[in-house]
């Protein structure tokens, strides 16, 4: 979809994230070209009704891949950082999210994709990445511009997303540091 076309619908809140995993659970993060951070691929119900459907839309779009199978971890999880840039027809000022696991096979097709490369990680990575993240928020005030080189630190963002689906525990503290995250991503 064109930047034109996104930037003229209105945003529901209604979102899909999905973490798409091999046969040994490793996970597919795409290096996000705006902040250099890893993240999952996710996006807006748009034209679907259910969010399975748009689960499989936005990992056929983002990343290239056909889901073998799709397990929902949760549903309606608001995230309040909003940056499709679309103008808002709800009342909250964030996201709903619904957050799906993938299985997948093969590699990324990412051409012209959403990401500009993709890393296979174990979850012992993802693990330390996130951590490693949540060290550097600690370190700067939780302002996200400065947590590392392209690909070596998880968008802040995620980590919620991932403690769902259990690969890192988010301690009160970690919630704390990501929500001040949020706020100073949205206003830079």
């Amino acid at each position: 979809m064109s930047n034109a076309t996104i930037s003229r619908q209105r945003c529901d809140g209604l979102c899909v994230t999905i973490l798409p995993v091999d046969e040994n659970e490793n996970l597919w993060l795409g290096v996000s070209p705006k902040t250099g951070g890893l993240y999952c691929p996710a996006g807006h119900f748009d034209r679907f009704k259910e969010s399975v459907n748009a689960a499989r839309a936005e990992l056929r779009e983002e990343m290239g891949f056909r889901a073998r199978s799709l397990e929902k971890l949760n549903e309606r999880m608001l995230v309040t950082r909003n940056t499709c840039g679309r103008p808002y027809s709800f009342r909250e000022r964030g996201h709903h999210w619904h957050l799906y696991r993938a299985r997948v096979q093969g590699e990324p097709v990412l051409e012209g994709k959403a990401f500009e490369t993709a890393y296979l990680l174990a979850p012992k990575k993802v693990r330390s990445l996130g951590y490693r993240t949540l060290e550097s928020l600690h370190e700067t005030s939780g302002r996200t511009r400065r947590l590392g080189r392209k690909g070596t630190f998880i968008d802040p963002m995620w980590l919620p997303f991932l403690s769902v689906a259990g690969l890192i525990d988010l301690s009160k503290e970690g919630r704390k540091l990501v929500n001040l995250a949020i706020k100073n991503w949205e206003k830079a």
